[in-house]
């Protein structure tokens, strides 16, 4: 069932809160991740200007809007509310991973902050191929399960290195923020 998560008449922001609740019902798997992907569009003009407001989420069916770093909080917040009202206790994701350009500030990482121990995100403009999630997954299987937020934060950044490579980019940067260093 998709939901809005943000109840702005002007905002048509939908995601299906119910598949994500579900998923993570589901999983007994540990740590609880949340990656948000940015990609498959052709407009490079108007990619470039959301990246000036640190936006993810572009709605082509919606006057092209995205969402800013304060509205990505609220969402989140939206979100991860329900899951802790259904399971009963409270939540917080481990790592949200932001499989999108220029996500790595001081601005996007503060204003989530709270909804989860660490934060993986690029600092630079990222390729339009993104992240390796084929290597990410052999990672987790490789430790059988049994992984750390802080490893599995490592192991994401170095995936997304490794991934790269056969690409010949020139620049590549990936992140895992502690969240708890942020205030």
């Amino acid at each position: 069932t998709l939901v809005p998560l943000i109840a702005a008449p002007e905002r048509r922001f939908l995601v299906g809160r119910d598949a994500l609740l579900t998923s993570l019902q589901r999983s007994s798997a540990r740590p609880p991740m949340l990656s948000l992907r940015e990609r498959d569009r052709n407009e490079l003009d108007r990619e470039l200007e959301l990246l000036v407001d640190r936006a993810i989420g572009l709605d082509e069916t919606f006057q092209h809007d995205a969402l800013d770093s304060i509205e990505l909080k609220n969402a989140l917040v939206g979100a991860i509310n329900h899951i802790a009202q259904s399971r009963g206790t409270p939540f917080k994701f481990d790592i949200l991973g932001f499989d999108a350009c220029l996500m790595a500030g001081l601005e996007v990482a503060f204003q989530v902050r709270n909804l989860s121990s660490f934060v993986v995100a690029s600092e630079e403009i990222e390729p339009a191929i993104g992240w390796r999630y084929d290597l990410l997954v052999n990672s987790i299987a490789a430790a059988d399960g049994n992984i750390s937020a802080r490893d599995l934060s490592s192991a994401m950044v170095a995936s997304y290195i490794e991934g790269m490579r056969d690409y010949r980019i020139r620049l590549v940067t990936q992140s895992a923020i502690d969240m708890e260093q942020i205030e």
